[in-house]
């Protein structure tokens, strides 16, 4: 995944760079060339390793319509459903289930050719096919009734699966969420350029990984090794490997249309905006819109922080989930 300010020509040197390693001076073993071979993004994660290394006592797994779904279900109380966002997994949940599952039943899971959840056989993915895939899998788990949370991407499924299922929507909590037309992060631009969304499904080296994890981070302090390699280790997995370009495919498709929007105004549903004033990804501008189409909503935007509120800020950020969802 490349930032904003990367250029094509940066993308090769880079990788050249990374390939040549010209300081380099351990002897040349197999490891080496495996380890080096990762980090470039060259060779995948085989599925089992990753198995082991994400998933926890946690951790279950459903068929949905021929996709092996991977999630996690924590906690007693009123259910609520969180829906990750773009490149990310049910990880990025992590803190707020630790702050919340003594109050709520929490469902999570990683969406199809996301996180440890294979992608659709089809490989083909619109917003009808998520919203159809996400009934069913509620069904699966006998929800009737539940609040709903999504970020990013996760939050346009969240919003759009509301506007579909009203009756079985309690509130609504949107974290950064896609609603509206918008200019699309660079790195989506760049898989939509002919040919060099082959290139990224087989070349992600986790320098770019890192970079636009820290471009998306209000604090870039907060963006450590072992969230850099969740990241790169999920999107290298080799059950899903350039998947992201499908779903990147989609959002520019989407994201163009006018008829992205549709049904916002609809939603009846309490609803809670929450977002991080410095998110280059989905800017904060586009509350504006959110609040004109859903007038009775709330709104809290955060100062200094990026695209994942949810990350930057767990403990702040699931304190005002929770007030919303008992008031």
């Amino acid at each position: 995944m490349l930032s904003k300010a990367t250029t094509m020509k940066d993308y090769k040197l880079e990788c050249l760079e990374l390939a040549s390693d010209e300081n380099r001076v351990k002897p040349v073993t197999l490891s080496y060339i495996l380890k080096k071979m990762l980090t470039l993004g060259v060779m995948s994660v085989p599925f089992d390793k990753l198995l082991q290394k994400y998933t926890t006592a946690d951790s279950k797994f459903i068929e949905i319509n021929g996709t092996k779904v991977h999630y996690c279900d924590q906690g007693k109380g009123p259910v609520i459903v969180l829906l990750h966002g773009m490149l990310s997994s049910l990880q990025t949940w992590n803190e707020w289930v630790k702050s919340l599952s003594g109050n709520y039943r929490i469902i999570r899971l990683d969406m199809p050719g996301f996180g440890l959840t294979k992608h659709f056989e089809s490989r083909f993915y619109n917003r009808d096919l998520n919203i159809d895939f996400l009934n069913r899998f509620f069904e699966a788990l006998g929800l009737e009734k539940f609040d709903i949370v999504g970020n990013s991407i996760g939050g346009y499924f969240a919003w759009n699966y509301t506007v579909a299922y009203p009756e079985k929507i309690n509130k609504l909590i949107l974290i950064d969420a896609v609603g509206y037309p918008q200019a699309l992060p660079w790195i989506v631009n760049f898989v939509n350029i002919p040919g060099f969304g082959n290139l990224a499904s087989r070349i992600t080296p986790r320098i770019f990984i890192e970079k636009s994890i820290k471009e998306i981070y209000g604090d870039k302090s907060k963006v450590t090794n072992d969230l850099v390699d969740l990241y790169h280790d999920m999107l290298m997995n080799s059950q899903n490997r350039g998947v992201y370009v499908d779903v990147f495919r989609l959002l520019k498709q989407e994201c163009s249309s006018t008829m992205l929007s549709y049904g916002i105004n609809k939603i009846k549903a309490s609803t809670l905006l929450m977002w991080g004033k410095n998110d280059p990804w989905v800017p904060v501008e586009v509350v504006k819109e959110w609040e004109r189409d859903l007038p009775l909503s709330k709104t809290i935007v955060y100062d200094g922080i990026g695209h994942l509120p949810m990350e930057e800020i767990p403990l702040q950020s699931a304190y005002d989930a929770h007030a919303f969802l008992v008031s």
